[in-house]
């Protein structure tokens, strides 16, 4: 116990005698994270569109059940048809975007429920009305092939997207959060480093550090 006291205070001696350099290490990395997140960094916007399908069953147990699994499989496909190449070359020539289809299908995330016939379209963009407009352009797309491409009629938009003008990303309080703690981690790295490396005594705490008696001390004339 009295060693683990002793290797405590030892810390505490160091980060006291190393406060400005820690100081500063986290003042540098603060200001180079709020330099990227605020005048580097691009920020992403991203707006969401739903589409919904249904297929028709009956009124008896077995025939609901069916109606459960038949709605799940259907999500499923909606969601990898509206990605589709297909899909996306008519988006980008109604919009008239600058991007191939492979691009424009890296910013969208269509999502499902296992239980659920809805599928959530969503797109992010630079411009968070391209993002919108491209989100409805592809469901409204979608919906139209729809009843060529599934063979189904029932499937419609439940929800068209707005522009969404709060970034997704860079989080700003995360990032500089980050930088705070990346500061604080380097500055102690770098003081213990330079505690190990430096062989000079100064003091008695240095000894203590080093775990080595004082034998004596010699007074200032």
């Amino acid at each position: 116990m009295p060693d683990k006291i002793l290797q405590f205070t030892a810390i505490i001696q160091i980060l006291k005698k190393n406060i400005f350099l820690i100081f500063l290490t986290t003042i540098i990395t603060t200001l180079i994270g709020c330099s990227y997140l605020f005048f580097l960094a691009t920020p992403q916007y991203s707006s969401q569109t739903q589409v919904i399908a249904k297929v028709e069953a009956g009124d008896n147990n077995a025939a609901l059940a069916g109606q459960v699994q038949a709605n799940s499989q259907m999500s499923t496909t909606i969601a990898q048809v509206m990605t589709s190449q297909s899909v996306l070359q008519e988006v980008i020539k109604n919009l008239g975007l600058n991007k191939t289809a492979s691009e424009l299908k890296a910013e969208m995330t269509p999502t499902t429920t296992s239980s659920s016939q809805v599928v959530t379209l969503t797109v992010k963009d630079t411009n968070p009305y391209i993002a919108a407009r491209i989100a409805n352009e592809t469901a409204t797309v979608f919906t139209k092939k729809a009843s060529k491409l599934l063979n189904v009629s029932n499937i419609g938009i439940l929800a068209v997207a707005y522009p969404n003008t709060t970034p997704m990303s860079p989080n700003k309080k995360k990032g500089i959060a980050i930088s705070v703690i990346a500061g604080l981690v380097i500055g102690f790295l770098i003081s213990f480093v330079k505690t190990l490396f430096n062989t000079k005594v100064t003091d008695e705490s240095d000894l203590e550090f080093l775990g080595i008696s004082q034998l004596g001390s010699i007074s200032k004339l």
